[in-house]
């Protein structure tokens, strides 16, 4: 068996860590978690997500202590027969400029452990100067602020943070028993115009011929209809796909890693230089994270849309696809549980981050839950839908009205239709990769590019069983 065919069953839960669990080593510390691991292990799950200590270079002064609880944890459940998956933010860092900021940290991310430096004047990694990699707007030349996390963003071109990272992937692994490797929050923040740092204004030169321009440049900046504006969004894509293959690289083939992923279809993901589709070739297993305040029952269109987005992706790749949702209570598990079976996803469950006294993932598994097991292929066919991120990112503001939501309003009808949906993105529906599919939609089939829709001419004159049909 694959060291990695585990993921294909694996039932995953959040594991928590708090303020007090920097009071390790303590014997009570012990006692609780040692609790924790008997009740997931009698309740069904398999596999635990480290949550809590996210914008891990925070605590940066204090990583023998962190590594020392997370040793002591991953070693409880491992006696417990639970896989352990270490989980946190690759390059985001909460840094305060004023008593307000401290408080939005509290409010808005009171289930980080606020533990982050009050500035960046002793802020040194091994002799790293880590303010030299923060993410740089082209507005100002200025280290970018990203008001909704109340932090700051390392920039992945940057030598020093890639070589600091990939040290701390190594220290990580040598000290703390993991079974899996998940970095989450490769974007450029918080807009377009990020980032304009050295580095980055040299890559893009270097592989595109093109100067950055500055940011009163209006015939660049935000022209959709440029294409080399089109080279910077494509460019940020590829450089965030980059961070994962040197992760890739770096650690043991036998440590599966994937990252954080809300979306694969938003407008928005352009101007954050965010793609799964750029991600997933370097990543052993397909994640996504629904958003924290989706609820079934009222916003499965949204919901189903964008798992079909990453069912996609799964079936591409023939990787497994892994679902964290976040029920608000134990009524809700069932509902949650049927949404992502159906798109053969993995469980992750999860409480509330963001409302206080939410029920634990404890509570909310207070009996066995007779979960999923691998998803079989015996059934109907899926059908797929085409989507091309090409497309979607030429049409600038017009994206989300045009494009996006034609997308989400015919997978919404054909799930209702009990049809098993998958997106097909760029290069992932030319001629003889769709043999599987019971049919294939293109919606809004218009607003393709050149090159897409000769590919839908060539299926439409291919002699197939399946059906084609444009929307």
């Amino acid at each position: 068996m694959n060291s990695k065919d585990w993921i294909h069953d694996a039932v995953l839960a959040s594991w928590w860590l708090t303020w007090e669990d920097f009071a390790w080593p303590d014997p009570g510390l012990t006692a609780r978690w040692t609790a924790r691991a008997l009740h997931f292990q009698k309740h069904g799950i398999n596999t635990v997500v480290m949550f809590g200590l996210h914008f891990r270079f925070d605590y940066y002064a204090h990583f023998e202590r962190v590594f020392g609880m997370l040793r002591e944890v991953s070693n409880i459940c491992h006696d417990h027969g639970l896989r352990v998956v270490e989980h946190h933010s690759a390059t985001l860092v909460h840094r305060v400029r004023n008593e307000r900021d401290r408080w939005d940290i509290r409010e808005r991310n009171f289930h980080h452990v606020p533990f982050y430096p009050d500035g960046w004047e002793h802020a040194f990694y091994r002799g790293e100067p880590m303010a030299d990699w923060r993410q740089v707007s082209a507005r100002d030349g200025q280290p970018v602020y990203f008001e909704r996390y109340t932090c700051e963003c390392f920039c992945p071109n940057h030598p020093g943070h890639q070589r600091s990272y990939l040290g701390y992937a190594d220290r990580h692994r040598e000290a703390v028993p993991i079974d899996a490797y998940m970095a989450d929050d490769l974007h450029f923040l918080p807009d377009f115009h990020s980032c304009a740092c050295g580095h980055c204004r040299k890559r893009f030169h270097e592989e595109e011929g093109i100067e950055l321009p500055p940011a009163e440049d209006r015939e660049f900046w935000e022209n959709f209809e440029n294409p080399d504006f089109l080279k910077w969004i494509a460019a940020r894509y590829r450089w965030n796909g980059d961070f994962y293959r040197r992760l890739r690289e770096r650690l043991p083939s036998e440590i599966p890693i994937w990252g954080c992923a809300s979306g694969a279809i938003e407008a928005r993901l352009a101007g954050i230089g965010f793609s799964p589709q750029h991600y997933v070739p370097h990543w052993d297993a397909v994640f996504h994270e629904i958003f924290h305040q989706h609820r079934p029952g009222r916003d499965d269109a949204t919901i189903a849309s964008d798992l079909t987005g990453f069912a996609g992706l799964a079936r591409q790749h023939d990787k497994p696809l892994i679902a964290l949702f976040y029920p608000r209570d134990v009524g809700e598990m069932e509902a949650w549980l049927k949404t992502v079976e159906f798109h053969k996803a993995r469980p992750w469950i999860s409480k509330q981050p963001r409302t206080t006294g939410a029920p634990t993932e404890e509570e909310m598994l207070r009996e066995r839950i007779e979960f999923p097991r691998f998803p079989s292929d015996t059934g109907s066919r899926p059908v797929g839908i085409v989507f091309s991120e090409s497309a979607r990112d030429r049409l600038g503001p017009r994206a989300d009205p045009d494009y996006v939501q034609p997308y989400r309003e015919l997978t919404d009808r054909l799930c209702r239709q009990g049809k098993r949906t998958v997106a097909l993105f760029d290069g992932a529906w030319e001629e003889g990769a769709v043999s599987d599919l019971e049919a294939v939609y293109v919606p809004a089939h218009q607003l393709l590019g050149e090159e897409r829709r000769a590919a839908i001419d060539r299926l439409q004159a291919a002699e197939s069983a399946v059906k084609l049909e444009l929307v």
